[in-house]
């Protein structure tokens, strides 16, 4: 029934197992996620390595955010049904299109592949902007995507003085790596180094500089 339904889904959302989006009121936050463009299972062959530098200024609050996402394809050309590694029609066989969004409050202020600039995609989502750019992978390929983002004190830091950053993670067959590192200015502060297979929360207080 529909009480039993919604147990169910309280308890995916305490495992983590639901992918439900959100995060804290006030919080600045990323969120990474693939879509599969082309009729294939290639996701299963991907995997994404990611690289996040949040600079925090110590006067004014204001965040700037890089981040690097790696996205490795080991899917082989041959050996395996089309249903898997697609039938070579939109792409060679074995090639991965994706559509790579990002989720953040702040705003985009340039994106590439691969370092040439990228054509991208941007909307409202969830409460969040999203920032999407496709990309294709070749068999046993890897290409870069790097965002650039800005923004001012999120409302948490204004209000407690206090900068809280969430990783919220996209189910997949291969958890992503993320390394984070949030500083203020130049000095040394929260950080994330590990395989992103649960909602990982950091936090900065800017007031004392911690």
């Amino acid at each position: 029934g529909r009480e039993g339904s919604t147990q169910e889904q309280a308890f995916l959302d305490r495992v983590e197992l639901s992918g439900r989006f959100a995060a804290g009121p006030g919080n600045d936050f990323l969120s990474l996620r693939s879509s599969n463009l082309i009729p294939s299972k290639l996701d299963v062959f991907l995997t994404r390595a990611v690289r996040a530098t949040v600079e925090v200024d110590p006067d004014t609050g204001a965040v700037r955010t890089v981040v690097e996402v790696d996205l490795a394809n080991s899917a082989p050309k041959t050996g395996l049904p089309d249903y898997i590694l697609g039938e070579g029609i939109y792409a060679p066989r074995g090639t991965n299109r994706d559509l790579l969004s990002l989720y953040t409050p702040l705003s985009l202020t340039d994106v590439t592949i691969d370092g040439v600039a990228a054509g991208v995609q941007s909307q409202q989502e969830l409460g969040a902007n999203v920032y999407a750019v496709p990309v294709e992978i070749p068999s046993g390929g890897q290409v870069t995507v790097r965002y650039v983002l800005e923004g001012p004190p999120p409302a948490g830091l204004v209000d407690n003085g206090t900068y809280v950053l969430e990783l919220l993670p996209q189910p997949l067959a291969r958890p992503d790596l993320w390394q984070v590192a949030v500083s203020l200015g130049a000095q040394p502060g929260a950080s994330f180094d590990g395989s992103l297979d649960k909602r990982v929360k950091l936090e900065l207080d800017v007031a004392d500089g911690t």
